[in-house]
């Protein structure tokens, strides 16, 4: 069998093998291979390729390592946990782990820039603050969730260079599903709820619907000098029983006392939901998390509530609204 010839005996520059030998040339031509293979379906043409490799490259890596630790999520080049974990342990990042199960993840981290051991947790409670329990994956696979999220947060607070201006995939993956349930809205799709208030300040007392406000005309009246009254003489208690006087009664607020329903529509849901939440301060995430006290485990989403499971959302935001 004939010899195979080398690529410098086939006239061809050989690859090299340390990151900072690649030309861009050679960056350019590994894009253009990643782009027509098969193996990598997500990635749907060169451009997205080349980004990828140019940001390993930008991180001291080898451009191949772009396709093996990055993940398109819808459109997003995300890291998985375990190739972020990786990344900090080549920076030389070290992590101790007390536990991860159904309870949460708790361990500690920390690294050559932070040498102090960093304690993190992640766990139901964290998951419920930000209306993930309803979620699928927290449902059937907690502990891993709660390690992708706990091993994220741990990196980002001993070694913040290791994962600079990217998100893990769970993370991703997470926030997409927030703003499916409205739990979170991007700031950049607030302006275009706004009305044009032709430059004026605006209220949002009344939500994203906000009003202009008039700014106050400056006075030019001067300000009349303080006068002083005279305080009038004190006359001595009449003799009989002390009266006290009346503490007036607190009055609860309307919605807090309306009769409920055995049953509500989807528009009455969300009227009784918004007039809570509104009076109290709350975001939408309130929402959920009293679903999901009601529910537990078998809580979804809001729009798979119906009549009567609605009213005992209802109920139990009355509930947390009372301090329950």
């Amino acid at each position: 069998m004939p010899a195979v010839p080398t690529d410098k005996q086939a006239g061809k520059t050989p690859m090299p093998v340390r990151v900072g030998d690649f030309t861009f040339a050679q960056l350019d031509y590994v894009a253009d291979m990643i782009a027509r293979s098969s193996f990598f379906p997500k990635i749907k043409n060169k451009a997205d390729a080349f980004a990828l490799v140019m940001l390993c490259h930008a991180d001291g890596r080898h451009p191949l390592s772009a396709v093996r630790e990055f993940h398109f999520y819808l459109g997003e080049p995300t890291l998985k946990a375990e190739a972020a974990l990786a990344r900090f342990f080549d920076r030389g990042g070290e992590m101790r782990v007390d536990h991860c199960d159904i309870t949460g993840f708790k361990g500690e981290f920390k690294s050559k820039g932070i040498p102090t051991w960093i304690p993190v947790e992640f766990g139901p409670k964290d998951a419920e603050l930000a209306g993930l329990l309803g979620k699928d994956n927290y449902k059937h696979y907690a502990p891993d969730m709660y390690w992708a999220r706990g091993v994220t947060r741990g990196i980002r607070r001993s070694d913040p260079g290791a994962m600079l201006g990217y998100r893990t995939t769970e993370e991703a993956d997470d926030i997409h599903w927030q703003r499916e349930q409205g739990i979170i809205i991007d700031a950049e799709e607030i302006p275009a709820a706004l009305p044009d208030t032709g430059g004026k300040r605006v209220s949002f007392k009344d939500g994203l619907k906000g009003k202009a406000v008039e700014p106050a005309p400056a006075s030019t009246t001067p300000e009349p000098e303080p006068t002083t009254t005279p305080e009038p003489p004190t006359t001595p208690p009449a003799s009989g029983p002390t009266v006290e006087p009346e503490v007036p009664q607190t009055q609860e607020p309307e919605w807090m006392t309306r009769e409920l329903p055995e049953s509500m529509t989807h528009d009455e849901f969300g009227t009784a939901a918004a007039e809570i939440l509104k009076a109290k301060g709350w975001g939408r995430a309130k929402l959920s998390v009293a679903a999901t006290r009601v529910f537990g485990n078998e809580f979804k989403t809001l729009n798979q509530l119906e009549g009567a499971d609605r009213v005992a959302v209802i109920a139990e935001l009355r509930k947390m609204a009372k301090g329950g």
